[in-house]
């Protein structure tokens, strides 16, 4: 009687452990398959070149989701899901393509739509190459719905920055940065005008996260030194907009 008793005891244990372990794969499979539903965002690749074993390289082309950019993250994420779905090769080019021009302005330079590149080589992670930073060397006019994301900015919204401004209100009033420089302590903002017309760049730089200077600066406009000046006294709220007379200011072509 003691030996059947110990033997349904010991079969019970088994019986609830197998259950337990049943319980716990299938709660695992569950959270695997909602977190790849939740982070993965829905995308179309448009394959370019497809070399077996050696490059795949192709597009997915993006667009605003409920006001906002889709992150790096959830684009790396794109990419890796993409690089699970065609396995074996040694070179993956993950082109991120975005509406930023404004298609039905004729003078633009290029209908510019390349936002970012995500690149791996074998067994490496992928890594991140910007293509918007392109933006403040080109004659483009940009989609108005870009403006107060990926650092741009209208120029009537750019001042006033100061010397001594913290580099947290920057960023509530300007947004995060296009690019910054932790090495020589340097961030940049797009700027444009009136027209959503590429003008050139704030550039600030801070120490211990604090304004040190903020200017002008275009790449692809030929100010003068007086110019550029009068614009930097704008910056600073020394001067307003509508007192410079700087025609490109409001319509550049």
């Amino acid at each position: 009687m003691k030996k059947k008793f110990i033997f349904f005891v010991l079969l019970s244990l088994l019986v609830a452990c197998g259950s337990e372990k049943n319980e716990n794969s299938s709660t695992a499979t569950n959270i695997t398959t909602e977190t790849s539903q939740s982070k993965t965002l829905n995308y179309d690749f448009i394959i370019e070149q497809n070399i077996k074993t050696v490059k795949l390289q192709g597009d997915v082309s993006l667009d605003f989701i409920n006001g906002k950019i889709p992150t790096f993250d959830e684009m790396k994420l794109i990419a890796e899901d993409i690089a699970k779905k065609y396995p074996n090769y040694q070179n993956y080019f993950i082109n991120f393509k975005f509406p930023l021009t404004d298609t039905s302005e004729r003078r633009n330079e290029d209908n510019y739509n390349s936002l970012c590149l995500f690149t791996k080589s074998d067994n490496s992670d992928f890594r991140l190459v910007l293509h918007y930073n392109n933006i403040p060397t080109m004659d483009l006019t940009l989609n108005k719905n870009i403006v107060g994301h990926l650092g741009i900015n209208l120029i009537s919204n750019i001042s006033p920055i100061k010397e001594g401004m913290s580099l947290s209100q920057v960023k509530e009033k300007l947004g995060e940065p296009a690019e910054i420089n932790k090495e020589t302590k340097e961030s940049q903002y797009y700027v444009l005008n009136e027209k959503y017309q590429v003008l050139g760049i704030l550039f600030i730089q801070y120490t211990n996260d604090t304004v040190k200077s903020a200017n002008f600066f275009s790449l692809n406009n030929n100010f003068s030194k007086e110019q550029l000046s009068a614009i930097d006294s704008y910056i600073a709220g020394d001067k307003k907009l509508e007192d410079l007379k700087i025609k490109e200011l409001k319509d550049i072509y």
